[in-house]
């Protein structure tokens, strides 16, 4: 098989990686002065203000992202009237957005302040939102640098910002007002590169029919986000502030391997699109790609779950040092949410998106469902264990959806080697307990290492393949 099309997946995946590492690197240590300088209640609520704006701000587009990029990555000039209808659409929907998230935070039984927190931050998400849909062109012609460079660049715009009012001793409020700043300068760039290499339309088209294609898209994409979401949500109403800011601490620090996966999914979304007549090819880059996410998110998971307590104290304080527990119960969750990210992206390329929209429907059913009872009898601890049981239950669903189209991989032999692994890994954290951190790392690292190789986890096939890929 030609490596071509691979090989524009992994260049798109390392330019996107770049730009969202530099990023999230820039916003991890934003959340992180952030929760130690206005603490554990402050972080709470802005917590809550990102799970509500992200679950709002999906109908400032109603959908249209992710439809947009498809069309446009399979007729880049005939897609460009969808294109064209939404982006008018999208600013009257997002200022009605707006005014529903402020009516929420009003009725909010919380202090002016943190009224103000949940109105900044819900400003944030929605202009991120719409600043999605201009970037949509670049991501479906496959040139990731503009993505990459808004992406990344605004949330160091944020860090730079806020950190600044930080220190300055300003209050939280007046801090977290960098986030909608930064937004609105990268909706600005990313309109106007779009605008830039926009193609003449063929023809105009109609909008009603153009949201009418969305909306799949966007019942996958709400329920996405309650799904990823809605846990902090419940949390927030059922337990407070301060049990939604632990478990957002260690939400928090497995955030960076989601952001690697959805990267990894966006880059690969066009290529597997391009694919959809060629069943065979699309179902190898997908099983090589299956292989490479669980070979690097399985061992990391690992680390976390045997380390969670440490992680936690040594980056949030021990003020938020109980959020380890969970941290630990959440360890497996970023190894099934990416193989579920990478089947949902797949299931989308052969037209599945109804499909998607009907398994994530059903498994958002049973999240809510063992959340609220999880959150009742164990408070964070609780929701962890629904986020895996419902997630488990959604990439059953999808396997079978794959199946359909003989697109389904067989993940427990791929997951096997490194599974084995952790448990090596696991088994040696146990035996050195007593002994200092460093050392304890440094030993349970290497057992990690070494059992994969041994058991064949690190294929000479697969280096081959990545080394090939490099030098071309």
């Amino acid at each position: 098989m030609s490596t071509r099309v691979e090989r524009r997946v992994f260049i798109n995946t390392a330019v996107l990686g770049v730009g969202e590492a530099v990023g999230q690197l820039a916003n991890f240590a934003f959340v992180v002065v952030l929760a130690r300088r206005y603490g554990v209640e402050v972080f709470g609520w802005y917590s809550f203000a990102m799970a509500l704006g992200a679950v709002l701000a999906l109908l400032v587009s109603l959908g249209g992202v992710g439809y947009v990029t498809r069309e446009l990555a399979r007729d880049a000039v005939g897609a460009q009237a969808t294109f064209d209808s939404l982006r008018p659409l999208q600013m009257v929907n997002g200022l009605i957005v707006w005014l529903m998230i402020v009516i929420v935070a009003t009725l909010s039984d919380v202090t002016p302040g943190e009224t103000w927190v949940i109105v900044i931050v819900g400003a944030y998400q929605i202009l991120l939102k719409m600043t999605a849909l201009y970037l949509a062109p670049a991501a479906a012609r496959q040139r990731p640098l503009a993505v990459a460079v808004v992406g990344g660049g605004h949330r160091v715009l944020v860090a730079t910002l806020a950190g600044a009012a930080i220190l300055l001793g300003l209050d939280a409020p007046v801090a977290l007002l960098a986030m909608p700043i930064a937004a609105l300068v990268a909706l600005l760039v990313a309109r106007a590169h779009a605008d830039r290499y926009a193609p003449t339309a063929k023809a105009a088209i109609s909008r009603l029919q153009v949201i009418r294609a969305s909306l799949p898209f966007l019942g996958t994409g709400i329920l996405a986000v309650i799904y990823s979401r809605g846990g902090l949500l419940l949390l927030t109403v059922m337990g407070g502030g301060i049990a939604t800011g632990l478990f957002s601490a260690a939400d928090r620090l497995l955030m960076p391997i989601y952001m690697v996966t959805a990267v990894f999914a966006t880059a690969l979304l066009p290529s597997l699109a391009s694919l959809v007549d060629e069943p065979e090819r699309m179902s190898e880059l997908a099983r090589r790609c299956l292989r490479l996410v669980l070979l690097t998110s399985i061992p990391m998971c690992a680390l976390l779950a045997i380390f969670s307590h440490e992680i936690v104290t040594l980056v949030f304080g021990p003020e938020l040092g109980a959020a380890g527990a969970t941290l630990s119960l959440l360890a497996p969750l970023p190894v099934l949410r990416s193989v579920t990210t990478l089947w949902s992206t797949q299931c989308l390329a052969v037209n599945e998106e109804h499909g998607v929209a009907v398994a994530k429907t059903q498994s958002t059913v049973v999240f809510l469902v063992l959340a609220t009872a999880g959150i009742w009898l164990a408070g964070a601890a609780g929701l962890a264990i629904a986020c895996i049981a419902s997630e488990s239950y959604l990439a059953f669903r999808l396997r079978g959806l794959l199946a359909r189209h003989s697109q389904c991989e067989p993940v427990f032999r791929v997951a096997l080697r490194p599974v084995v692994a952790a448990v090596a890994a696991a088994t040696v954290a146990t035996l050195v307990s007593s002994m200092g951190l460093p050392l304890r790392l440094l030993l349970v690292a290497g057992a990690l290492v070494l059992t994969l190789a041994l058991v064949g986890g690190v294929r000479a096939h697969d280096l081959r393949f990545l080394t090939q890929i490099v030098r071309r």
